[in-house]
């Protein structure tokens, strides 16, 4: 009963994650409006270097993955 309900607390775990990571994507008409809107929604970049070398599409004020994990530690600032 104990391995039951653990199984079920990691699957509902599991489900709640996963419907936040589905909330928190936007489509390109969401992130157009908001920027005609006055908004300034921060946009990260989170392809690989190799990727974005190859693909050579870029993101104006889209700041990194690697940077944002570092700014407690680093004391950095995303720029506009």
């Amino acid at each position: 009963m104990l391995l039951g309900g653990y199984i079920a607390l990691k699957w509902w775990e599991r489900r709640r994650f996963y419907k936040m990571l589905r909330i928190a994507r936007i489509g390109v008409d969401e992130l157009r409006a908001l920027m005609d809107g006055g908004k300034r929604p921060v946009v990260v970049d989170v392809r690989s270097p190799s990727n974005r070398d190859l693909d050579r599409v870029s993101f104006r004020r889209a700041g990194d993955g690697r940077r944002r994990s570092g700014l407690a530690s680093r004391g950095a600032a995303i720029r506009p």
